[in-house]
């Protein structure tokens, strides 16, 4: 039963019943909430899951200026985790850390639980990488450029760099010479000498950066498939459309620090607003300020927007009416994954 119009002034949390203790549930559980998220998918993972990678307050300065400040992550085997920021917010510097390239100024870095600063000979060869755009020898074949790259590393076969070909799309193209090859060709032809020696995790630094849709989509479905083979990936972007189809989790970085980490879901279902169409959104607007569980409160038209996704409809239409508001419909709005990226980076970097 709805309650009466008449009942003015309640507060959403000293309701009384079922639908008081949701509301204070939900206050609870949101009361810390802001756009800055490290770490919101963590409490779905499974403890049995393995870390392959972990990064603990990795921090990397050049004299005044901070590249990278106190870094925190966790990847899980078999992940596709999307590293996405802006040009110069300190991703190729965290991978070359990641890599062993770069000494950290401070902070830890450990690859399949073992510290990275004290067994880098024993870890490094279970991981391949692709850091920018790869460097071939224009008079060589794709097929000899690999030989090249695995008699460097050792160990790998002609074998092994035929199956590599193959599994990079360029078996019926492996006897041309690089400087045939298209970019996404010589991309893929990268990736696949980061795959010479079977690494369980993969790193790759903007892997889709100066190429065309086509390259991209193909550097894409390369990805899903070495996924498919149950490889961990961890690959870096400034955009977002070229990960957010392939990636299992994205964390988000803006000036060298994370400010967002999660399952694509989850960063939609934490930016969802509720859209109250009413006559007076203004009321809608002063009565909704004052609670703890919401952002915050805009007017638009005959409509006052709510940022408080944690707060459920039933409990915003209880509370609504019981201080006279009866809106004419309330509606969940969720945002586009674009929209949540600019606004998370503009507003950390005070834009």
């Amino acid at each position: 039963m709805m309650p009466s119009p008449g009942m003015q002034g309640e507060s959403l949390t000293a309701q009384n019943g079922n639908s008081a203790s949701q509301v204070q549930q939900a206050t609870a559980n949101v009361a810390q909430a802001t756009w800055q998220m490290p770490q919101i998918g963590l409490s779905r993972q499974l403890p049995q899951q393995e870390v392959v990678l972990q990064t603990r307050g990795l921090t990397k300065v050049y004299g005044k200026r901070t590249a990278v400040k106190d870094l925190n992550l966790e990847v899980m085997r078999g992940e596709v985790f999307g590293f996405l920021g802006p040009n110069g917010a300190g991703k190729t510097t965290t991978i070359r850390m990641l890599l062993n390239l770069a000494r950290p100024t401070s902070g830890e870095i450990s690859l399949f639980g073992q510290l990275l600063s004290r067994h880098a000979p024993r870890l490094l060869p279970r991981v391949g990488a692709l850091i920018e755009q790869p460097a071939f020898q224009p008079y060589l074949s794709g097929y000899d450029n690999l030989v090249a790259v695995g008699n460097y590393t050792g160990g790998v076969t002609a074998e092994r760099v035929r199956d590599v070909l193959d599994l990079v799309g360029l078996r019926e193209r492996g006897r041309d010479r690089y400087s045939t090859y298209s970019p996404g060709m010589r991309q893929r032809l990268g990736v696949g000498a980061a795959l010479l020696t079977d690494p369980e995790l993969i790193i790759l630094d903007e892997p889709g950066n100066g190429l065309d849709a086509p390259s991209i989509a193909e550097i894409r479905e390369l990805v899903r498939r070495l996924s498919g083979l149950g490889k961990t990936i961890f690959m870096s972007s400034h955009v977002l459309a070229e990960i957010r189809q392939v990636c299992t989790r994205i964390g988000i970085i803006r000036g060298g620090q994370l400010i967002a980490v999660g399952e694509v879901d989850e960063l939609l279902n934490a930016a969802a607003r509720w859209e109250v169409e009413c006559e007076n959104p203004a009321e809608v607007r002063r009565l909704m300020t004052a609670v703890p569980v919401v952002r915050s409160v805009e007017v638009r038209q005959d409509r006052a927007i709510i940022d408080a996704p944690d707060l459920r409809g039933r409990d915003l239409i209880y509370y609504l009416a019981r201080n006279g508001v009866w809106p004419e419909s309330v509606q969940r709005r969720g945002q586009d994954l674009e929209h949540i990226f600019r606004e998370l980076t503009e507003q950390e970097s005070g834009l």
